[in-house]
């Protein structure tokens, strides 16, 4: 099963800043709470000023789909929903550069194979 979830602002009425999916959505909020500002993403970035607040953010599950296409149609309607998602999918204006692509893409295919 693959969660769909939300990154809720606690500083904003709890605004949804950021739509993910993960099988196991306990651990991919802690990765994104070890991320750092420096990582330069916006929801990176966003993380890193609540925590300089001294706030966590809320990770909100909105639904469990049984198929990864089914998790990604609930976040393209989240991210059509909520505008100003900082997902990268959304048009935030932020990308990656070429170096920073070849080496998610090598990732993902590592993790295709493996």
């Amino acid at each position: 099963m693959i969660a769909v979830y939300l990154l809720l602002d606690p500083t904003r009425e709890a605004t949804a800043f950021y739509v993910g999916q993960s099988e196991k959505p306990a651990h991919r909020y802690g990765s994104h709470l070890r991320s750092r500002a420096f990582d330069r993403t916006p929801v990176a970035q966003r993380i890193q000023e609540l925590k300089d607040a001294h706030v966590l953010p809320i990770l909100e599950i909105v639904r469990w789909v049984a198929s990864k296409r089914e998790a990604m149609a609930i976040e393209d309607f989240y991210i059509t929903r909520y505008p100003d998602l900082l997902n990268l999918r959304t048009n935030s204006g932020w990308r990656h550069t070429p170096e920073a692509r070849a080496k998610l893409l090598a990732a993902r295919r590592a993790r295709i194979v493996a």
